[in-house]
């Protein structure tokens, strides 16, 4: 039976590097995906995508699927930043930066329907291959006070808010 396949998307140097060491000790084959490199290294298959554009999605799940296979289990951790204008006053943010903001917060529905079309494909999970979507506690998107000032402090504290397995 081949190795299980866990995708990072969102794969940065905090959470993305130590949920992808702790998969790949535990056998998994890893894929990351982000829009630029993670700016770590090991055996891992790098997919450049943006999470919130549709098309990205799809292209990046089907090279994880081609290359290493179905991912038995999707860890979706994206964030973005954009500095407020005039700090204290959300609303001086442009509309095209607070959407691209929230953008992430619908992303999340692109990649769960590609990822539970994998687990579909790869049939019913056991106790030693789960079949399971993760949704990071990375708060970042969707709260003004961490980005203003809790930023330094990393907002993703890597607990899940959503998860589902199938």
């Amino acid at each position: 039976m081949p190795p299980p396949v866990a995708f990072i998307i969102g794969a940065g140097w905090n959470v993305g590097r130590s949920v992808a060491s702790t998969l790949k000790g535990l056998g998994y084959k890893i894929a990351l995906g982000s829009r630029s490199p993670p700016g770590f290294t090991g055996d891992f298959l790098y997919v450049r995508m943006d999470a919130t554009k549709p098309d990205d999605v799809a292209e990046a799940f089907d090279k994880v699927t081609k290359e290493l296979g179905p991912p038995h289990v999707v860890i979706f951790n994206p964030c973005t930043f954009q500095p407020i204008p005039r700090p204290g006053d959300p609303l001086s943010l442009s509309r095209p930066a607070f959407e691209r903001h929230i953008a992430i917060g619908t992303a999340v529905f692109d990649s769960a329907q590609h990822a539970l079309a994998g687990f579909r494909k790869l049939g019913p999970g056991t106790p030693g291959s789960p079949r399971t979507f993760i949704v990071t506690g990375n708060i970042a998107p969707f709260s003004w006070s961490c980005l203003l000032s809790r930023i330094k402090k990393r907002a993703s504290s890597g607990l899940p808010r959503l998860a589902f397995a199938v």
